[in-house]
């Protein structure tokens, strides 16, 4: 699920302003690098089209409105949506994955003495191809040492990603494409950067919600698909143990689109349900 050779912009944008990323400035006032109070989104720039920005950026509204963080007035959809485009002008990219910041800006410890909203804004350069499967598949396994917890924060992306980071070093330290982690029922909930998906005799099934697995973009447009080709898909707790009798296993995100298992252990998967939404996706627009 991790694009190699990616090359950083050289402009970012924090706060109304354009500023060279060779620049050193400090985010010690910033509360999202102090307490991880803040929310990110991770975006694909694909041909100079930022892909299925409404469903993002409704995702950021939910969780301001949910960490209760005041949102100004000209911080809309439509005013994000343009300052993407033109840092990637800017940077000169067409192709690249983009960070959206938004953090708590403020005085005050735990508890915030002023309020306002940061924004910050980078992206990476990727390869021209947008959403291709890619044909080797990855090999999972799963990651227990930090059980997923259920709360309103579960479905959002925050900047407190330590049990992501965690399951990252895990996945690296085991040679791994991915790692599952669970909820604190023992369910799956999700991959370390991704939603997962099982197919069991042609029928699709990826952890509910319920399951503390964030509300994933990706997945949200796969559900869709799945049903625009009228493809039953259920949302359910999944035991681990479906690992092994299922058929398919893929992982979903907004950045690589759809990538398929090849491998859990010793049981080995076909692709056919990830290569058709790969291709849906590319025609997608």
């Amino acid at each position: 699920m991790t694009h190699n050779n990616q090359v950083a912009g050289k402009i970012i944008f924090y706060n109304g302003k354009f500023l060279s990323a060779g620049i050193p400035f400090t985010f010690h006032s910033d509360r999202a690098f102090r307490y991880g109070d803040g929310l990110f989104e991770s975006i694909r720039l694909s041909g100079g089209t930022v892909r299925f920005f409404p469903f993002h950026y409704a995702r950021l509204a939910k969780g301001m409105r949910i960490l209760q963080m005041k949102k100004p007035a000209y911080l809309n959809e439509i005013y994000l949506h343009n300052i993407i485009l033109e840092l990637a002008l800017k940077n000169n990219l067409r192709d690249a994955r983009v960070r959206l910041q938004l953090s708590r800006s403020g005085h005050g410890f735990y508890t915030p003495r002023t309020e306002g909203v940061s924004v910050f804004i980078d992206m990476h350069s990727l390869p021209a191809h947008s959403y291709t499967l890619d044909k080797a598949g990855v090999s999972i396994d799963i990651y227990r040492d930090i059980p997923k917890p259920l709360n309103i924060l579960s479905p959002l992306k925050t900047c407190n990603a330590l049990p992501f980071v965690m399951a990252g070093i895990f996945k690296k330290k085991h040679r791994l494409g991915n790692v599952i982690l669970l909820d604190e029922k023992g369910f799956l909930s999700e991959a370390s950067d991704s939603n997962i998906f099982l197919v069991e005799k042609g029928i699709c099934f990826t952890p509910s919600l319920q399951n503390a697995c964030v509300d994933g973009v990706m997945r949200r447009v796969v559900l869709g698909m799945l049903k625009k080709n009228k493809r039953a898909a259920r949302e359910e707790n999944i035991e681990p143990g479906r690992l092994l009798a299922a058929d398919e296993v893929f992982l979903v995100n907004a950045v690589s689109g759809v990538s398929w298992v090849k491998i859990f252990r010793k049981k080995i998967y076909t692709n056919e349900t990830s290569r058709m939404l790969a291709e849906s996706l590319v025609r997608l627009r």
